[in-house]
């Protein structure tokens, strides 16, 4: 039995990832673990590296919605922004793509497909961890809550 556990937990996380590569949500909970700046001498706004406004905030993937669960402090100068009906399409065929990276995926929510956050888009570099570009060029790393 122990034999079966370990091919069916890989097959499991590979089903994931590929689901994610082919505009697959990444559905649960994935926690903010670092905050960085594409060029920290360009600082925009009040964001700063591992922001405490955002360290610790949960984002919440369902199929119907990514919700926004701060830390306990809300954000000052920006926003975490929920998004009904989300849906994921690669960053290079969007209008205006922000980053187009290999692998990046754009967030479109409703039906009118209005970009989520600032034109957010996202990469997973590994398993279970989760790369947002946010507003003024931040980088969120989310890792994924277990549960």
């Amino acid at each position: 039995m122990k034999r079966l556990v370990a091919p069916t937990a890989c097959a499991l996380m590979a089903s994931a990832s590929m689901a994610l590569a082919q505009g697959g949500l990444p559905l649960g909970d994935w926690q903010v673990t670092a905050v960085r700046l594409q060029d920290p001498s360009q600082q925009i706004t009040a964001i700063i590296e591992d922001d405490p406004s955002y360290m610790g905030a949960v984002l919440s993937v369902t199929e119907g919605a990514m919700t926004w669960h701060p830390n306990g402090s809300e954000p000052e100068n920006t926003a975490l922004e929920n998004c009904i009906a989300p849906r994921v399409l690669p960053a290079a065929e969007t209008a205006d793509p922000i980053h187009s990276a290999t692998g990046a995926l754009a967030v479109l929510c409703g039906d009118g497909g209005q970009p989520w956050g600032p034109g957010a888009v996202y990469l997973s570099p590994a398993p279970g961890v989760m790369e947002l570009w946010w507003f003024d060029q931040a980088l969120l790393t989310l890792t994924r809550v277990p549960g």
